[in-house]
C-alpha cells in the first residue's frame, strides 16, 4: 500500500522517473484505474492526495516527496 503523502497531487512519470523500469504495475486501492507499462496500459496517470495505491516492483526503491 503506497500512500500519496504530498500535498499537491503528481505525476506517475515525474515521482517514479528514475524508478520507472522497476515499476510492474500501480491500481488504485479503490477503484480500477491502472499503470501497467508492460502491458501499454495506462489509466491512472496522477497519484491523487488522500488515496492509496497497491503497488509491485520488480526492484525496492524509495521515494522522496
Amino acid at each position: 500500500m503506497f500512500p500519496v503523502l504530498s500535498t499537491t497531487d503528481v505525476q506517475i512519470t515525474t515521482l517514479f522517473q528514475n524508478n520507472l523500469e522497476d515499476i510492474i504495475i500501480i491500481k488504485e486501492a479503490i477503484g480500477s484505474n491502472l499503470f501497467w507499462p508492460a502491458a501499454g496500459v495506462s489509466t491512472l496517470d496522477t497519484l491523487n492526495v488522500g488515496r492509496a495505491y497497491l503497488i509491485k516492483v520488480g526492484e525496492g526503491f524509495s521515494v522522496d516527496y
